[in-house]
């Protein structure tokens, strides 16, 4: 896929990262990267940042970059879902309920989801396949998976495709106000509604769990939290769930479309990944998280003023850490561009965050990812892109995916 940027967009006065919408972002990224590893989007009022030296350090200093929602509006409070979630929590707070997330999602518990949620639901979807000759694997997979194995850790009908493209969509509605920097106008208006409409399908299985416990992250929630959260009530709930809610059904559809998309255009990888379903495969998840990723970039904000590199940032800017570029900055990686199924230090990328706010969810996202993958290939060993059909685009501005997939199954 090849940029369109062919010149300096500093010098030309076109920092713009809005404008790579549906566009090929790279050729910009290293068009600007050149002008030092900070550089003004008046277009965003923030600073993108380009190299993984700066974007590593930003994110793993909250005593010196505070995370988005550090002084939360009660409209961020609203479409977030509330204080209980821990993306709006802060401090000791911040850590309490990380303990907690953490042990809902331990090494253990996500062993079990994989065999109880996981591996039903994908043998559901390849069997829904069996029957097609063709398919979109974006739309007809990677936008399934997550969203029904989400819906059925809370105990909800996973089954229920309604139910299952209503959460999809609403999610998206979600980021896209989250990626435009929660910008006033018609995405606020859509993450209202979408937020709202959330809230009342979760709080019908929060009560009802409250009431009648079960094996799912609702009854867990009630049962376990208020250990790590203190004073506990419906709101705190509530909070939680919307945060698991978002992370566990909308990005990994993102990284399983990539790690897809890898796969098919890779004859190379594909050849080692049908053979080694191990170490093979798991670079394979890395690399795809690292060259493609699912979010683009994620928001901090300066406490101090201060010198970054090349840029005099001011208590109270915005810093746009731009992973899609540091995962391609040259001092980090070899070749970058490439994907390498034996590049050292595979997991050293920030996909899942890193620090403080990184993603207690990511062993389950590997795990669907690996496994999506694994069962695509066993189910149909002559998968392939169909060349008659509409080809992928990277497409969108702040969650990405190849897309559509369209792939010939037999």
């Amino acid at each position: 896929m090849s940029s369109t940027i062919t010149a300096n967009p500093v010098a030309s006065g076109a920092i713009s990262m809005l404008a790579m919408e549906d566009r090929d972002p790279f050729g910009f990224y290293e068009a600007i990267r050149a002008n030092g590893p900070l550089v003004r989007d008046e277009t965003m009022n923030a600073w993108l940042v380009v190299d993984y030296a700066h974007c590593l350090q930003i994110e793993t200093d909250e005593a010196r970059y505070a995370n988005p929602y550090v002084d939360a509006t009660d409209l961020m409070k609203r479409i977030k879902g509330g204080d209980g979630n821990i993306a709006l929590s802060q401090g000791d707070v911040h850590a309490r309920l990380r303990r907690f997330h953490m042990r809902l999602f331990s090494p253990k518990a996500v062993a079990s989801y994989n065999a109880n949620q996981v591996q039903p639901i994908i043998a559901f979807l390849v069997d829904r396949l069996q029957k097609k000759g063709s398919a979109d694997l974006a739309a007809d997979f990677a936008d399934q998976l997550p969203p029904r194995v989400i819906a059925a850790l809370f105990g909800m009908p996973w089954q229920d495709d309604d139910l299952v493209g209503r959460i999809l969509h609403l999610h998206e509605d979600i980021m896209a106000w989250i990626g435009r920097q929660h910008v006033a106008g018609p995405l606020t208006d859509r993450a209202i509604q979408a937020a709202d409409e959330l809230n009342g399908i979760l709080l019908h299985y929060l009560r009802l769990r409250r009431d009648k416990p079960a094996e799912d992250f609702a009854s867990r929630i009630w049962l376990d939290a208020p250990e790590f959260f203190g004073d506990f009530d419906e709101d705190s709930a509530l909070g939680i769930s919307r945060e698991i809610f978002l992370g566990g059904g909308d990005t990994t559809v993102h990284g399983i479309a990539n790690c897809f998309y890898t796969l098919l255009n890779q004859p190379a990888v594909a050849q080692r990944v049908r053979a080694d379903r191990g170490t093979a495969l798991t670079a394979l998840v890395e690399e795809s998280m690292r060259i493609w990723g699912s979010v683009q970039y994620r928001f901090r904000i300066a406490r101090n003023d201060e010198q970054i590199a090349n840029a005099q940032v001011k208590a109270g800017d915005t810093l746009i850490l731009l992973h899609a570029a540091a995962h391609r900055d040259p001092d980090q990686y070899e070749h970058p561009a490439d994907i390498d199924l034996d590049r050292p230090r595979l997991t050293d990328h920030l996909a899942f965050n890193k620090g403080p706010r990184f993603c207690v969810g990511a062993g389950l996202a590997r795990a669907d990812m690996r496994d999506s993958v694994s069962a695509i290939l066993d189910a149909f060993p002559n998968v392939r892109l169909d060349p008659a059909a509409e080809p992928p685009r990277f497409a969108s501005l702040f969650m990405r995916s190849w897309r559509p997939l369209n792939v010939l199954l037999t």
